[in-house]
């Protein structure tokens, strides 16, 4: 960049300007030349998903404008190389692409505002400036043999082979692991159905590389995809342009177009909140990008993307780009802005910027040729070449126009985020087309003239040919060269308005965090822009809505329900060996895998039969006999009835040499089928239901000791689940016939007896009465739980029914002096009994365990009381939801958001949870708000769990008032690795609250990184108890958590307890460490995930310490009693594992332990920028006149 003192005004850059084009008028026309497209020249893939690309043409730098920075890409020269931050290429990294011109800046002359010269008043002829050197197709569109790039349309072979000749092949190639690449298909434009509102989308692209007469081997820095069945979803399509500015703007374009789709598909929130999923996926990137070899300091790109949902169209945008959605009016199309340049023309924006210490200066201002304290600029529609730019305070660098990118690390510095803002709307017949659009195409052209030239055109490729053409012809008539151009269009047919509600609004991201109680954040201010946008709404993946409806419904007793089926020896065999090496049958008994052959029913079909039809649920599994069976894979989402061509591509085959079960997932849960499973000649299945696997599944555990039997028992009402569990195990089991003596007079007890079944008399025998008195237990004792066993004891002679004890012999466990007693069976009776010696070999001294949980719950109390005198509890005894001012909305889940609200009377700023009544009701999870609020009542004080202040309600809103300050979900400090010092600080705070828990027999099922919460002081917060359960038994059956923190024994569906959650526990410090989990990726599907948690397939990195890789080692082990954690122990020996050397777990109990600055450092910064979202649920419902059932005594 020339010297300051050098430096031209607006006017004289003008005038140099008209001198240049003068000077090009006699220059040769450049020729314009097709993009070098990975998804079309390097791949020829047939698949049917997705296509994704990147524009590499040539490019060159505007003569006589190097001395200024890009306008959108805000890479310049720096004026003073001083004041220049240390880049990664200057550290030692190796400079890319030069061989292809990359190290060249992307020149702009524009802001990114549309700017229609016509209407401001230029003329639009051919003697202005350069003659167009491409003639617009008649009729405005493309003919054969066009110059412009429709995937696979005709391309100048001179142009392709000097291209593949010159450019490395690899370069930009990047996809989805498990999606293929493709290239639209002769006709120029594909089509792809959405089953939920079953309509079409028919869309095509078109990218042209930018002419840079100075640089004609400058690639593309456009990139672009469009995944179609995103995700496996057929009610998914994804769609994204990408515009890399800066030296290694190309690769930035490449790796964030890659990595943005693989962080949204692996979002936990992805399929039932986008909008926060979309928020996270673009930070993730950024942070990916930020470490890559890709030296982003002064390079980065913009992202506009969309999402079609069903009928939902979700927009996010980071920059300059933009995306548009035409809306009928009568006879006219109107265009509908669906995304907002994000520069320092906008008054929110330049506010933001300016608080994280940005100078906002154009250029002039910057090089004292205007007043920098005069405010020297206009609207966006005229910047006359010298927008607005941000600088650091003590420096000319780094000099963007815009205020948010992905990368461009050294303007983070000064408020340059990846925070995309998202706009969700309702799609309806009356949206006829959308266009997603690099600024290339809106420099010249506005929202409007780009509808309505779509609107001319039936093909989206012609319409796409039309509106390059043009942008093309505008840059250069009024420009010496012209930027990278790259659209979509996506029309969409068939749409009809069934019961649709038309809704948009924005969902963007707070840059502040709360200040202090009463005073909103700053960053609040930026919705203003948004007001007309509101109110909002949430949108969930209704697939996903039952799936985790059916999971949480309550256990049933699930029991086989079809008649054995007698199978000759050959056909046991061969279901035996069709069902080895499958998962879900390993662990069974030789018992339970007879009685499951005996279970299945042959199926006999005939060709054309359909067995599984896609998008449709189903609960049997199959295991072929004979014949051949096809599974088909069909865009539209759903496996039509009509001919074989509607099911869609075959994709696998089973028979029953190979590949002979298809359905394993129907027997764990309510799946729809991802495919559909046709008969391709006669033949026969053998076919398990759901309800018969469970029922012998549960076999294995109906005759075991209960462990709600042993709570009832008196003297373990003390005792901990997990304690419970381990005496169960301990027992042994005895059976008497009607007469026999169980305990003779004189003999010495040396047992504690648990009856049963049958009865018993028992006779006392004291010094004074040695013949004793005695009792027989009656039956009707034992009819209040259904269990039959009772104790009864005499005192002075009167006859006294316990019910709540069914047992003898305790004064055995205690220090209590032996009683001398007589136990006859009067019918046939089973027992369970166990001796002192097995009992504390089971569990410990009973004596020891009640000192400790007193001892416990005496601190705990103290802490609670501590807890309690930081707020004025007085004041929340009889709040109402008016009183409480909601400030932010820090996570949410399908029923309910979590925020941080201000109270009215006390200024105290807290947590609550607020669940919206009538979407309770829709969702049917009055269950499950009411175990919410019964376990914030009963479970005894935790520093991790927070005392619930107070439940008010309203005829819109239950809520449940929470003692902390939530900053949000763990994910949110865990973009990337922890270090080992950081995990151990979160992992012992996961370690004490589950054996809180677990304290109160509560299985929590819930840790995961989404799941658990931060509070604003960097301490573990238990506030979702969405897949909680209080244990009254040994294990539950209940499918239902996050799929890749499951257990073993959870997947096999043989039930599971509490060793699940230190299971998961493993996982998730796998996780910490490594931002990875360990068995298997999200691009993995659910079937192959579940195999390989059920064999424990993982491997560890390296880069774990070796007492890292042994903790999670001894956490993962498949077999639960094994588990550490999980013996006579308990969490003791989780908490004396090598790895906590050095831990003061008192002081965690306490909080009084220093948080690590790491977590400190992250928690701040995802506090500054990550989602604030109010209120933003909408819901058509009138309010009930009368509290529902389900609410009384709230």
């Amino acid at each position: 960049m020339g010297c300051v003192n050098g430096k031209r005004s607006g006017a004289q850059r003008r005038e140099a300007k008209h001198q240049q084009q003068l000077q090009h008028q006699h220059r040769q026309q450049p020729a314009i030349l097709p993009s070098l497209n990975d998804a079309a020249d390097v791949l020829t893939s047939d698949s049917d998903e997705d296509v994704f690309g990147d524009g590499m043409g040539i490019q060159m730098c505007l003569p006589g404008r190097d001395s200024k920075p890009n306008s959108r890409s805000g890479t310049p020269k720096l004026l003073s190389e001083a004041n220049t931050p240390k880049l990664k290429s200057e550290a030692g990294t190796p400079k890319q692409g030069s061989k292809y011109g990359l190290g060249l800046p992307k020149p702009k002359s524009k802001s990114g505002t549309p700017k229609t010269r016509s209407e401001t008043g230029t003329p639009k002829t051919k003697s202005d400036a350069y003659t167009s050197p491409i003639a617009k197709p008649e009729g405005g569109g493309s003919k054969s043999g066009s110059p412009y790039e429709h995937g696979s349309t005709r391309r100048n072979s001179h142009s392709s082979s000097h291209f593949l000749e010159s450019l490395d092949l690899d370069l930009g190639i990047s996809r989805l692991s498990r999606i293929s690449d493709q290239y639209l298909p002769a006709s120029g434009s594909r089509v792809v159905r959405v089953p939920d509102g079953n309509y079409e989308l028919r869309f095509s692209y078109l990218t042209q590389r930018g002419y840079y007469p100075e640089a004609l081997d400058k690639v593309n820095q456009d990139s672009f995809c469009a995944h179609t069945v995103f995700g496996d979803n057929p009610d998914d399509h994804f769609f994204g342009v990408f515009d890399g500015h800066g030296e290694f703007g190309t690769q930035c374009s490449q790796f964030v177009k890659k990595n943005l789709c693989e962080n949204l598909l692996r979002n936990q929130h992805y399929l039932t909140d986008p909008v926060q999923a979309y928020h996270e996926a673009f930070l993730t990137t950024n942070t990916q990008l930020h470490r890559n070899s890709i030296d982003d300091s002064m390079s980065g790109t913009t992202a506009i993307t969309a999402l079609v949902r069903g009928r939902t169209l979700y927009v996010a945008n980071v920059g300059d780009s933009r995306a548009v959605i035409a809306e009928r009016r009568g006879n006219n199309f109107v265009a509908v802005d669906l995304s907002t340049d994000q520069t320092p023309f906008r008054e929110d924006e330049c506010t933001r910027v300016k608080a994280c210490g940005a100078r906002i200066l154009t250029l002039d201002q910057l090089e004292g040729l205007k007043n920098p304290d005069v405010r020297c600029w206009g609207g966006e529609g005229d910047d006359d070449g010298d927008p607005p730019r941000l600088w650091v305070q003590n420096g000319m660098y780094p000099g963007t126009a815009f205020t948010r990118s992905i990368g461009d690390s050294a303007a983070e510095e000064i408020g340059v985020i990846a925070m995309p803002e998202v706009l969700v709307m309702d799609l309806t017949s009356q949206h006829p087309f959308f266009v997603i659009a690099s600024d290339g195409v809106f420099e010249f052209l506005n929202s409007q003239t780009v509808v309505d030239m779509v609107a001319k055109y039936n093909d989206p490729k012609e319409a796409c040919a039309a509106i390059v053409a043009e942008s093309y012809r505008l840059w250069l008539q009024y420009e010496t060269r012209t930027d990278d151009i790259t659209i979509i269009v996506v029309h969409i047919q068939n749409l009809n308005d069934d019961h649709v509600t038309v809704e948009s609004y924005y969902r963007d991201s707070p840059v502040l965090p709360l200040k202090s109680p009463g005073v909103k954040s700053p960053g609040r201010a930026s919705r203003d822009v948004f007001k007309g946008s509101r109110p909002a709404r949430s949108d969930f993946s209704r697939a996903r809505a039952r799936a985790i409806e059916a999971s949480l419904d309550p256990d049933e007793p699930w029991v086989p329900t079809t008649e054995p089926h007698v199978k000759t020896p050959e056909e046991e065999a061969q279901i035996k060996r069709a069902l080895q090496g499958n998962f879900l049958f390993e662990g069974l008994t030789e018992r339970q895998r007879h009685t499951l052959i005996d279970c299945m029913d042959l199926l006999e079909v005939n060709a054309g039969d359909v067995i599984i039809r896609q998008g449709f649920e189903s609960d049997l599994f199959y295991i072929v006999e004979s014949g051949e069976f096809e599974a088909s894979f069909s865009q539209s989402g759903t496996g039509t009835a009509g001919a074989v061509q509607d099911a869609g591509k075959v994709v696998h085959l089973y028979t029953a040499d190979s590949n002979p079960c298809f359905g394993e997932l129907a027997l764990m849960y309510n799946k729809p089928g991802l495919a559909t499973v046709r008969a391709a000649s006669n033949g026969s299945l053998w076919v398990l239901e759901r309800e018969a696997f469970r029922g012998v599944l549960l076999m294995k555990y109906m005759q075991r000791p209960s462990v709600k039997i042993l709570r009832s028992v008196e003297i373990f009402s003390k005792l901990s689940l997990s304690h419970l569990h381990s005496l169960a195990e301990a027992l042994t089991e005895a059976t008497f016939e009607e007469g026999q003596v169980i305990v003779k007079k004189d003999q010495k007890l040396d047992a504690f007896y648990i009856v049963n079944k049958g009865d018993v008399d028992i006779t006392y025998h004291d010094s004074e009465n040695d013949d004793g008195e005695q009792f027989q237990l009656p039956r009707a004792s034992l009819e209040w739980t259904g269990e039959r066993c009772a104790f009864i004891e005499r005192s002075d002679d009167i006859r006294q029914d316990l019910p709540q004890a069914k047992s003898f012999g305790e004064w055995l466990l205690t220090n209590v002096p032996a009683k001398s007693i007589t136990v006859v069976a009067t019918t046939d009776v089973e027992c369970w009994y166990i001796s002192r010696r097995a009992f504390e070999a089971a569990v410990g001294p009973l004596s020891l365990i009640l000192k400790e949980d007193a001892k416990y719950m005496e601190k705990m109390s103290h802490l609670r009381r501590l807890q309690l005198a930081e707020v004025d509890v007085h004041a929340f005894q009889r709040i109402t939801l008016k009183d409480l001012d909601w400030q932010e909305t820090v996570y949410s889940t399908d029923c309910c958001d979590v925020g941080v609200v201000l109270c009215k009377k006390s200024d105290d700023v807290i947590s609550m949870k607020r669940y919206q009544r009538r979407k309770v009701q829709r969702l049917g999870r009055e269950g499950q708000v009411l175990l919410e609020r019964t376990l914030f009542k009963q479970l005894r004080p935790s520093p991790f769990v927070p005392h619930l202040l107070a439940t008010p309600i309203d005829s819109d809103n239950v809520a449940l008032v929470l003692n902390c300050v939530l900053a949000g979900p763990l994910e949110l400090l865990l973009r990337s690795p922890l270090d080992e010092n950081s995990a151990r600080f979160l992992v012992a705070n996961v370690v004490l609250a589950v054996e809180l828990l677990h304290k109160d027999g509560v299985v929590y099922r819930g840790i995961s990184p989404d799941v658990l919460m931060i509070d604003r002081k960097g301490r573990l917060q238990l506030v979702d108890f969405r897949f909680a359960k209080q244990m009254s038994d040994e294990r539950t059956f209940t499918v239902c958590g996050m799929a890749d923190f499951l257990a073993p024994e959870i997947i096999q569906g043989q039930g599971h307890g509490l060793a699940s959650d230190w299971w998961a526990v493993g996982v998730l410090m796998y996780f910490m460490l490594q931002t990875e989990l360990p068995f298997g990726s999200w691009r993995d599907n659910e079937l192959e995930i579940f195999g390989r948690i059920a064999r424990r397939q993982l491997t560890f990195p390296s880069s774990f310490s070796p007492e890292a890789v042994d903790l999670i080692d001894k956490l993962l082990v498949v077999d639960p009693t094994k588990r550490l954690g999980c013996d006579s122990h308990g969490s003791l020996a989780i908490r004396e594992h090598p790895w906590f050397r050095g831990i003061n777990w008192d002081k965690h109990l306490d909080c009084s332990v220093e948080v690590p600055s790491e977590i400190m450092t992250r928690l701040q910064l995802a506090i500054d920028f990550l989602p604030v979202d109010d209120s933003y649920q909408v819901f058509d419902l009138q309010p009930d006149e009368d509290d529902p059932p389900w609410l009384d005594g709230w």
